[in-house]
């Protein structure tokens, strides 16, 4: 819990990181402190704090002899803070994004109650402005009440029972896998989906909230804002909910795992010398940067989300190593595998228990995308009981495994990976001009990079199945990566069925339909999915093989990467010729030794 080295208030010694720890405590004590708004975070001594003290000690601490203003360490009123903060947190809803916006969710046409078509309706929700991919969380415990559907202008919208009131977190350009049905269980903090963008190129989170006390569809023609009798206005709760969930991030493999810078952080996360802010910076990292973690340690204060912080990583990155607050750092999801010391299947779990209800049974081998390790209730092996268990992604379904029965995936982190090695025999000339502008970039290799980038976070989520689908077909697993990002962005370029080049080409990979019946079977994010493009490359490939047989094996790869597209059917280093922006291969092939480099990769 938070700690102040030296007395804080009237008479006291006020040392500036001691003065913010207690001004973010009464902010977080503030259901106890109506009227009073939140005290602006600053190192420094003032009338408004030193009233809001006494305040709190009368109120709170409710012992007159304590009313004096002043904050010691190891005192009652410390304890008083530290107690009903942990309860405010709790208690409190989360706010739907890490990052309050800069532009005032209570003003213009933002705001709640602003009228819309010339009056003839007003808002229902508060718009949260936040750019595209923008990482949306939900705001409490709760079940999903509404798969995710269409909603305005081509984004989706998902509701969720939270209790005490519903949700509609509208206008994403889609969810995380697994919560296509009602009665998902979401725990708070959990990320749901990502903002998207509207055809007049905004971007914001829509946030809608009902009591529950109506039943029915939320959306009725029913003036004067088109929506169910219960809706509320979500101002205030957005006002009062907190920036932090009251869990320190879980490291599933604290030693030698690799991490990702999270997007928590609203710039640049410093990676210093030492672990204390007062350390020099050696460098500064963007959000999906990834690095190994070497460790946890304990060190000085940092402030994050309005707290402080002690908990620091140490972590290489490429060579150089140093210390990032943990806070700020995600694990990079794992590779696991279903053991063989699964005599059956092994069951994937909505919630890590035993009694919770089966989403699906795991043959031996299974691949999975491990998110975390938690503890649960416990689960025999051998007669001995065990608590731990995996959080983990597989085919779209979100659920628990006990960990017992997976084994993690041995991988190699750089271009020596068998299957990818091959990317690293030819040097591309990255995406032309005409495709980088999409990016505001100019064409060449670092521009194809800096898309790859971009979209890393994204392409990422399906890691395992683009591992699965290149063993399968003995391709670089790296260059199914690169595909996803060039032909939809890692998925943001679809609307809400999964289709995007208007209509025809199906799912992450883009799959034409004019050409092949597309397998939706799991979906457009589905293994089933990337299996097929996997198969359909790999056709385009044995195709080549037999028309220029006299090729390296590496320029009849880039030949079949430029069929994928399309092109006029001419061999590397003239493959791209009549390709989309007639850079397909170069700049797919520019992508994917990014992916290879910066990502690690199985067997």
């Amino acid at each position: 819990m938070p700690n102040i080295s030296r007395s804080v208030g009237r008479n006291a010694v006020n040392e500036a990181s001691d003065v913010r720890v207690i001004r973010t405590l009464l902010n977080q004590n503030r259901h106890l402190l109506v009227p009073f708004a939140d005290l602006p975070d600053l190192g420094d001594i003032d009338d408004e704090l030193l009233e809001r003290i006494e305040v709190y000690q009368r109120r709170v601490v409710t012992d007159a002899t304590l009313a004096d203003g002043r904050v010691d360490p190891g005192g009652r009123t410390l304890a008083k803070l530290n107690e009903n903060a942990r309860d405010f947190l709790q208690l409190i809803p989360l706010f739907p994004l890490h990052a309050r916006p800069t532009q005032s969710y209570k003003t213009g046409g933002r705001q709640f109650r602003y009228r819309r078509d010339g009056g003839a309706r007003l808002h229902a929700a508060c718009d949260l402005k936040a750019p595209p991919g923008t990482p949306v969380r939900s705001m409490d415990e709760g079940t999903v009440v509404q798969p995710p559907r269409t909603f305005y202008d081509n984004t989706i919208a998902l509701e969720v029972n939270h209790g005490n009131y519903i949700a509609r977190y509208g206008e994403m350009s889609h969810t995380v896998p697994g919560l296509n049905r009602a009665g998902v269980a979401i725990r708070k903090g959990q990320t749901i989906g990502f903002v998207g963008r509207l055809s007049s190129g905004n971007s914001m989170l829509h946030l809608e909230l009902y009591s529950g006390s109506a039943v029915g569809p939320l959306t009725v023609r029913r003036r004067p804002f088109n929506r169910r009798s219960d809706l509320l206005d979500p101002t205030d709760f957005l006002d009062l909910a907190s920036m932090e969930v009251d869990d320190t991030p879980e490291f599933p493999f604290p030693d030698a795992a690799f991490g990702l810078v999270s997007p928590r952080i609203t710039g640049r996360l410093n990676l210093r010398d030492g672990p204390s802010t007062s350390a020099a910076v050696r460098r500064t990292l963007r959000v999906g940067d990834r690095f190994k973690i070497l460790g946890r340690v304990e060190g000085g204060d940092y402030p994050a989300s309005g707290r402080t912080r002690k908990d620091w990583l140490k972590v290489e990155l490429n060579g150089v190593q140093g210390f990032v607050g943990a806070f700020y750092v995600d694990p990079e999801p794992q590779v696991g595998r279903v053991s063989d010391r699964v005599t059956t299947r092994l069951r994937l779990r909505a919630q890590p228990q035993e009694a919770s209800g089966v989403l699906a049974s795991l043959t031996r081998g299974t691949r999975l995308a491990i998110l975390r390790k938690v503890d649960g209730d416990d689960y025999e092996v051998g007669g001995a009981s065990r608590r731990d268990w995996f959080e983990v992604d597989h085919d779209g379904a979100h659920g628990y495994v006990a960990a017992f029965f997976v084994d993690l995936v041995e991988e190699d982190s750089g271009p020596a990976g068998a299957l990818n090695a091959i990317l690293f025999t030819f040097e591309p000339g990255g995406a032309s001009d005409r495709t980088a502008r999409q990016d505001g970039l100019r064409g060449g290799v670092a521009a194809s990079e800096t898309m790859a980038q971009t979209d890393r976070a994204r392409v990422m989520r399906f890691k395992a199945r683009y591992m699965v689908a290149a063993a399968e077909n003995d391709l670089p697993p790296a260059l199914l990566a690169a595909i996803a990002s060039r032909e939809s962005r890692g998925g943001s370029a679809l609307d809400e069925d999964g289709f995007g080049d208007r209509g025809h080409g199906y799912g992450l990979m883009q799959i034409d339909d004019r050409s092949y019946r597309a397998d939706n079977s799991e979906g457009p994010f589905g293994q089933a999915h990337i299996s097929q493009a996997s198969d359909i490359l790999k056709a385009k490939l044995e195709r080549v093989q037999s028309d220029f047989g006299a090729l390296t094996d590496s320029a009849q790869l880039q030949t079949a990467v430029s069929r994928y597209n399309g092109g006029r059917g001419q061999a590397a280093p003239n493959s791209d010729v009549g390709t989309t922006g007639g850079d397909y291969c170069n700049d797919v092939w520019a992508r994917a030794r990014y992916y290879a480099q910066v990502e690690a990769w199985g067997p």
